[in-house]
């Protein structure tokens, strides 16, 4: 009865460990949590600002002017009166058109001869387009030769003009005085051109201002026309000193300037570190 009982106990048992394991079996397992990812931020983004610029000085815009080829000094416009003033203004102008001759209509030789003299010694451009020139019997019609075309006239004008205007508007700031302009003028030349020692007169062939802003290439007289030239445009009274070097003897050219009512004498040639003087 005993072992019968201890058998059934032990059956019962099993049984229940039995249902058990198979309880454990059917259940769902719990899963094993996987590691969250590691997000990594992104990037905030640093806006930079631009870097400050360094502030340039601003050039100072420079004088501009309008080159004007009839202009004559005070000096020039005393002794030619009116009617000379007249006829050299109107010449100029046939060059500049280049027509083929001008009648003058002044009838004093003293005069005509200042108008040539000024123009086809002192003038800075006219003289280098017409090289030659030839007067009427009676004195009173010119005739030009020129150098170029027509096209390639009125293109050496302008080229002329230009180059006047670029150089006074580089050196030439507003504000400046008569006294502050002629010395940036008579500086700037002095230190530009180089003197020219091949420079033969007997040859017959000069060395115009319009030659020297090509190749920078002068004597004394061109030294002085140019700064006189550029004066001229200024408004600033000056005139052309001719004179014997005391250097060699030779003829020589300055520059004289009207300032505040005297008159000052300044040579451009020997102020030149190219002139042997």
């Amino acid at each position: 009865m005993d072992n019968r009982w201890n058998r059934a106990a032990a059956l019962v048992s099993a049984l229940v460990l039995a249902a058990g394991l198979a309880a454990c079996a059917s259940a769902p397992s719990t899963p094993t949590p996987s590691p969250s990812p590691v997000v990594t931020p992104s990037p905030v983004p640093v806006t930079t600002l631009p870097p400050t610029p360094t502030p340039s000085a601003t050039p100072v815009p420079g004088v501009q002017v309008t080159v004007d080829f009839t202009k004559l000094d005070a000096c020039a416009k005393a002794y030619l009166g009116e009617e000379g003033v007249w006829d050299y203004q109107n010449m100029v102008n046939a060059i500049l058109k280049r027509e083929g001759s001008y009648t003058l209509k002044n009838s004093s030789e003293d005069i005509n001869g200042f108008i040539m003299d000024s123009i086809f010694r002192s003038q800075c451009l006219l003289r280098a387009l017409v090289p030659q020139t030839s007067v009427s019997d009676n004195g009173k019609t010119l005739y030009f030769t020129y150098r170029y075309d027509q096209a390639m006239h009125v293109q050496e004008i302008m080229a002329f003009e230009q180059s006047f205007q670029a150089i006074i508007a580089d050196i030439i700031k507003p504000g400046y005085n008569e006294l502050d302009s002629a010395l940036e003028i008579y500086r700037y030349f002095a230190t530009r051109f180089s003197y020219d020692y091949s420079f033969d007169p007997s040859l017959g062939i000069d060395i115009e201002v319009y030659d020297a802003l090509k190749d920078d290439l002068a004597v004394c007289h061109t030294f002085a026309n140019a700064c006189r030239f550029a004066l001229q445009q200024l408004g600033i009274e000056s005139a052309e000193g001719r004179g014997i070097s005391t250097l060699d003897e030779s003829f020589h050219a300055w520059l004289q300037v009207k300032l505040d009512g005297q008159w000052y004498h300044l040579d451009p040639t020997f102020e030149n570190g190219d002139t042997q003087g």
